[in-house]
């Protein structure tokens, strides 16, 4: 039995994990690394009798569903010998979905009580939108105020050879079930081959690492140092046991929160360039003035370390706000800040901040986001992310995070406004620091919000085995 209170990154290599890690999906505990995908929205129509529907899933995770063992000896290769991994598959259902194949989610999925968030698996992601993440289900786009069963993510770097390989996915789903929508994801890469987000920010800089490889380079030199902060993460952030499999303790699964966020880019950038205008940030220039906002700079470079970009290739995720608490360096408005506070939050802990965290396997959607040219023709609608983490908890991780810290004006410190990107609360007293580290602050000078939440659901990602039981 896997122990998911590990103290040490796993060792993949081990003959005993390899064997566990073929009844875990991939995407997981590391990013499928293709550069498109398709994310196919399912609901079973209602004559499908319930054999059909089980028959289906359990075909599904067959022909398609790649396993985590077999994606990490994919990405092994590729790095090795530059050899593509070809076609990934991943296969996850929400409550409904369950349902649907005759199980109880409330009796199955147990999410512990907490304080602040009241979101969870069984109830959906619409059922507490509101409250918890100041979403507006009724102005979700059409697919997402529909009922969604399960989602089937097809991969592939080769967009032409994914358009391929679904044809034939979506005609085995429509023997059995309706399509509400199909979401085509890609990555964006800046001059460096770095991945970047629609605003034109570096992404994934701070993740969770589970995995041995993640943390030895072909050197064998650690590839992030681990003096104030370190990534590792036991399997229990983002793993529980597969309750639909109960008598086998190798099988786990994780909760997928999915939701699609379009983002306002010309909006973004020219908001960013009105804030640095301002007499009271006189000289701060926009790149840092995008770096207040952010937390970190375009290439990366968190602004707590560094008043001006610093182009380094390898993730500068070795810090703590601890040097700043009154957010001199990096304001506690800062996406980056807010969604990782460090310990510098109101809980007052490193420990149970990192507790908190998410798995972010997020991709970009919609127009292309030209990296230069002139703000027209920045678009200002029809682009966006497709957000997905996974964690162990819906309501303890993601929903906590998005409630109490980007949501509220009092987190990590009392009235420094909502999450300056992702927030849905007060912003009206978002002050900024001109001098870098200095004492002078600015009137109230708030940051809009540009992201609209455009629909979502959460899901679970069984186990391999799971399937096959149906």
């Amino acid at each position: 039995m896997v122990d998911l209170h590990n103290p040490l990154p796993i060792d993949e290599t081990d003959p005993a994990v390899l064997g566990w890690l073929e009844t875990l999906q991939g995407n997981i505990l590391r990013h499928h690394g293709r550069l498109h995908a398709a994310h196919v929205l399912f609901a079973f129509k209602q004559g499908a009798g319930l054999a059909a529907r089980k028959a289906l899933l359990s075909t599904l995770a067959r022909d398609y569903v790649t396993s985590a063992k077999d994606q990490l000896a994919e990405a092994a290769r590729f790095k090795e010998r530059g050899e593509s991994g070809g076609l990934f598959g991943h296969l996850v259902l929400s409550a409904r979905g369950y349902e649907a194949i005759g199980l109880n989610p409330a009796a199955l999925f147990h999410e512990l009580p907490d304080a602040v968030a009241t979101s969870s698996f069984a109830a959906g992601m619409g059922a507490h939108a509101a409250e918890d993440f100041g979403d507006t289900p009724k102005l979700w786009e059409g697919p997402y105020k529909q009922r969604i069963d399960g989602m089937l993510v097809l991969a592939h770097t080769d967009p032409d050879q994914l358009e391929a390989e679904v044809q034939p996915a979506l005609t085995l789903l429509r023997t059995t079930c309706l399509i509400p929508a199909i979401e085509s994801g890609h990555v964006i890469k800046n001059a460096n081959g770095k991945g970047i987000e629609p605003f034109g920010f570096l992404d994934g800089r701070s993740q969770p690492l589970f995995l041995d490889r993640d943390f030895t380079s072909i050197s064998g030199i650690p590839k992030e140092t681990t003096t104030a902060w370190d990534p590792f993460a036991p399997l229990g952030l983002v793993l529980v046991r597969d309750p639909g499999m109960p008598a086998d303790p190798r099988c786990h699964g994780s909760f997928l929160v999915y939701r699609k966020l379009e983002q306002d880019v010309r909006g973004f950038r020219a908001a960013v360039g009105a804030l640095s205008a301002k007499p009271a940030l006189a000289g701060v220039g926009e790149a840092r003035t995008g770096a207040m906002v952010m937390g970190r700079f375009l290439d990366g470079t968190a602004l707590h370390l560094s008043p001006t970009p610093a182009g380094h290739l390898d993730p500068d995720n070795d810090f703590d706000y601890a040097d700043d608490i009154p957010g001199k360096r990096c304001p506690h408005q800062a996406h980056a800040r807010k969604v990782n506070p460090r310990g510098s939050g109101p809980d007052a802990s490193v420990e149970n901040d990192k507790r908190r965290r998410i798995v972010r396997r997020g991709m970009t959607y919609g127009t292309d986001v030209p990296l230069d040219g002139p703000p027209a023709a920045l678009p200002s609608t029809g682009a966006g992310t497709l957000f997905l983490c996974y964690q162990a908890s819906v309501r303890r991780q993601f929903a906590f995070m998005q409630k109490r810290w980007c949501n509220t004006d009092w987190s990590p410190r009392a009235h420094v406004g909502a999450d300056a990107v992702v927030g849905q609360g007060n912003r009206a007293v978002h002050k900024w620091h001109p001098d870098y580290g200095g004492d002078a602050v600015t009137p109230p000078l708030p940051f809009p919000p540009f992201i609209t939440m455009k629909g979502g659901e959460f899901f679970f990602a069984p186990s391999l085995p799971f399937f096959a039981s149906l």
